[in-house]
C-alpha cells in the first residue's frame, strides 16, 4: 500500500516492465556466437529493453517471465541453437534448438521464469554457424511477475 494514502508521501513506485520485440533481418545466419538484435521493438514499458543490443535490464529484483519463438526456412545446411543468457552467461544452453533437415520450416520456442536481481540483464544468443528467419517471425517477449 501507498504511504501517500496515510498522509506521509509515496515512498516507493510500482515497477513496470515488459517488452516484446523482433527480429527484422530475413535470413539471420552468424559465423559467431552472438547476442541476437531485435530491432522491431513493439511494447517496451519502462523502457528497459534495448533493441540494438538484444538486451533486457531488469529495474528492480525479482521473478521474470520470458518467451523466445523462432522461425527458420529453407536453412536445410544451418540449423537453429540458441542459448538463454543472464549477464552475458549462459543460463540455458540449446533452450531452443533445431536440427531436421528433411523439411523447409520449422519453429520452436521456449519461456522460463526466473529471478533477476536489479540491473541484471538478458538476452538472446545464436550459436555460430547456425542461423534463423526474420522478418518478425522470430521474436522475445518478458515481463515482470513479481518484484521482491
Amino acid at each position: 500500500k501507498h504511504e501517500e494514502d496515510a498522509g506521509v508521501g509515496c515512498l516507493y513506485e510500482d515497477p513496470a516492465a515488459a517488452f516484446s520485440a523482433g527480429l527484422t533481418a530475413s535470413s539471420y545466419y552468424v559465423s559467431s556466437n552472438t547476442i541476437v538484435p531485435f530491432s522491431a521493438v513493439y511494447t517496451n514499458i519502462g523502457n528497459h529493453f534495448s533493441g540494438s543490443t538484444g538486451r533486457f535490464t531488469a529495474p528492480v529484483s525479482g521473478h521474470y517471465f520470458f518467451v523466445f519463438n523462432a522461425y527458420s526456412q529453407y536453412f536445410s545446411s544451418y540449423h537453429m541453437y540458441i542459448d538463454f543468457m543472464i549477464n552475458n552467461s549462459v543460463y540455458k544452453a540449446a533452450w531452443v534448438y533445431d536440427q531436421t533437415s528433411s523439411d523447409s520450416i520449422d519453429t520452436a520456442s521456449n519461456s522460463i521464469i526466473v529471478h533477476l536481481n536489479q540491473n541484471d540483464y538478458v538476452s538472446i544468443r545464436l550459436r555460430g554457424g547456425y542461423a534463423m528467419y526474420g522478418y518478425e517471425r522470430t521474436n522475445f517477449s518478458g515481463f515482470l511477475l513479481h518484484y521482491d
